[in-house]
């Protein structure tokens, strides 16, 4: 049997974030959950296990760029997902150039195309 993949999901929005988790979960990923930028950082610096992250870009507290500064700091080989409502603007693609193992996927979540990007990065957890 694979080893459990950790996916730390840090989405503010509760029916997005249920929705999100339940994919996951289907896929057989453990989830962490984060509401906002800040849990998301302290999430990540407590858990070392954490394989993949998907981060939404607007949160409060702290939103998703200051979080993927920080989260890259912890481990500049993290591989983290962007998320948000809006198609990818001028400042995420300047994150996904700059940085690899960075993706972005568009809200609201799409089971197969989460699904996918999700394996693509991480493989089968079957």
């Amino acid at each position: 049997m694979a080893t459990e993949k950790t996916i730390l999901l840090a989405e503010d929005e509760e029916m997005l974030h249920l929705v999100a988790k339940k994919i996951i979960e289907s896929m057989n990923y453990k989830v962490i959950s984060a509401f906002n930028g800040e849990e998301a950082v302290s999430a990540y610096k407590e858990n070392p296990v954490i394989d993949l992250v998907i981060l939404d870009m607007k949160m409060p507290k702290m939103d998703g760029k200051e979080a993927f500064a920080l989260i890259k700091e912890i481990n500049s080989e993290a591989r983290i997902i962007l998320s948000s409502g809006l198609s990818a603007d001028s400042e995420i693609e300047m994150i996904l150039s700059s940085f690899p193992n960075t993706n972005f996927i568009q809200k609201p979540y799409r089971k197969a195309l989460l699904a996918e990007m999700i394996q693509s990065i991480l493989g089968s957890n079957s």
